[in-house]
C-alpha cells in the first residue's frame, strides 16, 4: 500500500511513518515511499479517494470515521507526545462566554474520547 505523508514531520516529536511503524513492531515496509502532503487534511482527502493510507488523530478523522469514508485498519494506536491547552487572561477565565466555551470542549472531548 502506498504510505501517504504530511509536511509536518519536520517537527521534533511528531509521528511520522518510521516512528510509527517501529512503535508497531512492523518491519520490512519502506517508509520513505509515497507522495507528501501540505498539510493533514490533504492526506486524509487522499485516503478517503483510495491513494493510500495516512497517519492522523482520532480527533481529525472522527467525522471520516462516522461518515464510514476511512476505517483504521490496524489496532495499533500511538500516543502522540503534544498536548493542547485552553488559555486566556485570568481576569477573563470565569466570563460566561469563556466558562460556556470551557464546558462545551470539556463535553466533546468526552465524546470523542467514549466514541472512539
Amino acid at each position: 500500500h502506498t504510505l501517504l505523508h504530511e509536511a509536518a514531520e519536520s517537527i521534533p516529536g511528531y509521528i511520522t511513518w518510521p516512528s510509527w511503524l517501529a512503535m508497531a513492531g512492523v518491519d520490512g515496509v519502506d517508509s520513505a515511499q509515497g507522495p507528501r502532503f501540505s498539510n493533514t487534511f490533504l492526506a486524509l482527502q487522499a485516503a478517503a479517494s483510495g491513494q493510500g493510507i495516512a497517519l492522523a488523530t482520532s480527533v481529525l478523522i472522527g467525522d471520516y470515521q462516522d461518515a464510514g469514508r476511512l476505517v483504521r485498519p490496524f489496532p495499533h494506536q500511538v500516543r502522540s507526545p503534544y498536548q493542547y491547552y485552553l488559555v486566556c487572561p485570568e481576569a477573563s477565565a470565569e466570563r460566561p462566554a469563556i466558562a460556556a466555551f470551557r464546558n462545551w470542549i470539556r463535553n466533546e472531548a468526552k465524546a470523542h474520547n467514549e466514541r472512539h
